[in-house]
């Protein structure tokens, strides 16, 4: 049986949410018109925050939070 630590459940949950949450609104920086993600990169049709970055940002910035406000440092 699978077994996930209790102090990364929350943060897991976050990432997928935060993943769902930007797939469902597709915002324009992030996909093309068609629906299709952008290419991380500079020029047209390219982007300099494509889904994979931001979801990565987000995700390693809400477990840091989350190991500050705990004081867990280790």
């Amino acid at each position: 049986m699978l077994s996930i630590d209790k102090d990364l459940q929350p943060i897991l949950l976050f990432y997928v949410l935060l993943c769902v949450a930007l797939y469902h609104l597709k915002p324009d920086i992030m996909f093309h018109k068609d629906g299709k993600f952008k290419c991380f990169g500079t020029g047209p049709s390219k982007t300099i925050a494509p889904f994979w970055l931001v979801t990565l940002m987000g995700g390693t910035l809400f477990y840091i939070y989350t190991r500050v406000k705990k004081d867990a440092f280790a």
